[in-house]
């Protein structure tokens, strides 16, 4: 990250007690633009007696974050689906970060996909078609959407911003615009999906969305099946993707191909005083 300019050394902290290390966590920049900063590579000391030295760490970590331009810091906490982490919760609460929505994580074994079978839409990369192009179709296909996330988003930085910011941070992630995918129906433009390769052997399914007129006709299954076969023509064997625990209708293609759901994911957030929305 530190090669690629997402994060810097003195954005990275560690709490260091006798000697020991026994807490870190790292900044990197999501949107340099807006100052929206991701948490990441959390962990906090072990013990219950630590706690004072836990929220330490993480109200001077954000308050260094702050100073280096942050307008916004959010954090994805990961916990499994029958437990919840009652003391990290508390934790980042006591530091200034706001709970918001859940999340479902969902896993696919590539020897455990299952095809939707259906083959209507024809699909060109983002690298055809144009950044400008695509960013409006991530404005198309969020309107009227069941990720509040999004949605949030959208009410906070109005649907242009939005979609720029959300297509600056993906690009972060795997700036590989030619696996970027629009799908169409003859002339007419759907919907997308976003498969992006985390690391040898791991891909995601990091955003998939069709378009308000021509939801309910089975297209985000046929987007799901070119996403994970673009994935595991790059020799991907695990697919992950995340969704909000009350999108009921991608939950059910997800399963439908195979997914299995393996715990939930809560966003956590804070804004600063120099925040647009301040």
């Amino acid at each position: 990250m530190w090669e690629r300019g997402v994060s810097k050394p003195e954005w990275c902290f560690a709490l260091e007690r006798e000697g020991e290390i026994t807490g870190r966590i790292g900044f990197l920049a999501a949107s340099e633009k807006t100052g929206k900063f991701k948490m990441f590579g959390l962990i906090l000391p072990g013990e219950k007696k630590r706690q004072k030295g836990a929220e330490l760490l993480l109200e001077e970590s954000l308050r260094a974050i702050e100073k280096a331009g942050a307008s916004e810091v959010f954090y994805q906490l990961h916990f499994e689906r029958d437990s919840f982490p009652e003391r990290e919760v508390r934790i980042l609460r006591n530091a200034g970060m706001e709970e918001g929505p859940t999340k479902l994580s969902f896993s696919l074994q590539a020897e455990d996909y299952r095809p939707s079978g259906k083959n209507r839409l024809q699909f060109r990369p983002a690298s055809d078609v144009g950044e400008a192009f695509f960013i409006d179709l991530i404005v198309e296909v969020t309107r009227e959407t069941l990720d509040r996330e999004d949605f949030t988003s959208v009410e906070k930085l109005g649907e242009r911003r939005a979609a720029e910011e959300y297509f600056n941070i993906l690009q972060k992630i795997d700036p590989s615009l030619e696996n970027w995918l629009a799908g169409f129906a003859k002339d007419r433009v759907v919907g997308l999906v976003i498969p992006q390769e985390l690391r040898p052997g791991l891909g995601a399914i990091n955003y998939i969305g069709v378009a308000p007129r021509f939801r309910g006709r089975g297209y985000s299954g046929e987007l799901l099946d070119r996403g994970i076969k673009n994935l595991l023509d790059r020799s991907v064997s695990e697919v992950i993707a995340d969704i909000d625990e009350k999108n009921l209708p991608m939950e059910n293609v997800l399963q439908s191909a195979g997914f299995v759901e393996r715990g939930k994911i809560t966003l956590f957030s804070c804004s600063f005083k120099n925040s647009p929305a301040n």
